[in-house]
């Protein structure tokens, strides 16, 4: 007979696979399931959006990932904020030669 588990146990069960250094064979001998049975749980889950798109492991390379978005954002931040203070000395440099000509 086919057990049911429920949608608690299954979101568990993926996350804890998705620890560092936790294999998801262990997981499912835990629960007594096939390791296929894991997987279709977090693509079932994924697919619902109850995942929100979760990386295949949870430690080192999702902060290497997050580490290398951030330095990229610093960087485009750091290159608007040169084009913004460009923009703003052109605007002035406008603004004092209008003040020129209306005189």
């Amino acid at each position: 007979m086919k057990k049911h588990y429920s949608i608690d146990i299954k979101i568990q069960a993926v996350l804890k696979a998705a620890r560092p250094g936790v294999l998801a064979q262990d997981v499912a001998d835990e629960i007594g399931i096939h390791t296929f049975s894991l997987y279709r749980w977090k693509k079932e889950l994924r697919d619902a959006g109850l995942l929100n798109k979760m990386p295949k492991k949870i430690g080192e390379q999702t902060d290497l990932k997050l580490r290398d978005q951030l330095e990229r954002v610093q960087k485009e931040n750091r290159q608007l904020k040169m084009e913004n203070a460009v923009l703003k000395k052109l605007q002035e440099l406008g603004d004092a030669k209008r003040k020129k000509t209306s005189k």
